[in-house]
């Protein structure tokens, strides 16, 4: 029997529902029957299949989804990342900042350290301030890195100008102690007829005819005329020294030295402490002279300076001092 046949032939089929009800009886084609089994089977077969294709498109959303989480992350975390390098640097900007100003408040302690040493400004600095630091709005909710920034600057710009007049200030008072110090010096030589015969700077050299610089100041006023310290100090030189002939110096506070060259007698040693106007020695002109004179330098910090500023005051007082025999007993004694 062919499978054609087969499809052909009918099946009766007899079918009762319940026990009361009537049977009924059916007839299908054999192969009517096998088609419609096997178009269920097939429609089985799609919906599973459909079934498991969405539970794969499924999973593949969720990949993709757990992806994008990822890359999301990682962006999230390389802006972190570059925020936190902008806030390094800032940091180490900040730093810099503070250290500018810590320079700059060592200058100020630096400066009032000079100004407590002046007896006008000692006692107004030495007052104890009272009263608290005004910190008000400097940690707050508003408190921000700009803010902060612009605290910085502004406190550099105060700190900058405070400096500036420190400056200025320390710069006058320098001057005023370089006057102090300088209306502080008598002239060295007690004579009637003392005068400056050569000025400091540049001049015709005596011996040669060219020019030289001269570190001093030549001063005239005759043999064995008395030569004086113009303060007081201690003699760190007394003896006999090539070109200066017989010389002394003398070391002074605020970092001068005077020196007192061609005497043809010096009447210390070395190491005496002398006051204004003792006897240091007599005119002469031992060394590279040509004639009896006093030549005499002003050393400030070990640089030769022009004595002139430190001594004219003061001449004329010494010729009254010679009228009047003040340093005749010491001139007699030496």
């Amino acid at each position: 029997m062919s499978f054609l046949r087969l499809f052909k032939h009918r099946m009766y089929l007899t079918v009762a529902w319940s026990d009361t009800s009537s049977a009924k009886s059916y007839s299908p084609q054999i192969g009517k029957l096998a088609l419609s089994v096997l178009a269920l089977f097939g429609l089985t077969v799609v919906y599973d299949t459909y079934k498991k294709q969405q539970n794969i498109k499924g999973n593949v959303n969720q990949a993709l989804a757990a992806n994008f989480d990822v890359d999301s992350y990682e962006k999230q975390l390389s802006l972190l990342n570059k925020e936190n390098e902008s806030y390094d640097r800032q940091v180490k900007v900040y730093a810099q900042e503070l250290a500018v100003l810590q320079a700059r408040l060592d200058k100020f302690d630096n400066i009032a350290k000079k100004l407590l040493d002046d007896d006008r400004f000692a006692d107004t600095i030495n007052q104890e301030y009272v009263g608290a630091v005004d910190t008000t709005g400097l940690y707050n909710e508003d408190f921000s890195i700009l803010s902060f920034e612009r605290k910085i600057f502004d406190t550099k710009t105060k700190a900058k100008y405070l400096a500036s007049s420190m400056d200025s200030i320390v710069e006058l008072l320098g001057q005023a102690e370089k006057v102090n110090l300088q209306t502080n010096f008598n002239w060295p030589v007690i004579n009637k007829r003392t005068f400056i015969s050569s000025k400091y700077g540049w001049r015709t050299d005596p011996f040669t005819g060219n020019k030289r610089w001269h570190s001093g100041i030549d001063i005239a006023a005759g043999w064995n005329a008395p030569i004086v310290a113009v303060n007081d100090g201690v003699v760190i030189h007394a003896g006999y020294r090539y070109g200066y002939g017989t010389s002394v110096e003398i070391q002074h506070k605020n970092g001068v030295t005077t020196r007192y060259a061609h005497m043809n007698k010096a009447t210390v040693k070395k190491g005496d402490i002398v006051k204004k106007d003792d006897l240091l020695g007599l005119m002469g002109s031992s060394g590279r002279s040509t004639g009896p004179h006093l030549h005499f330098e002003v050393l400030v910090d070990g640089k030769k300076t022009d004595p002139t500023p430190y001594v004219k005051h003061d001449r004329l007082n010494a010729k009254r001092k010679a009228r009047e025999g003040i340093l005749r007993k010491a001139i007699e004694k030496s």
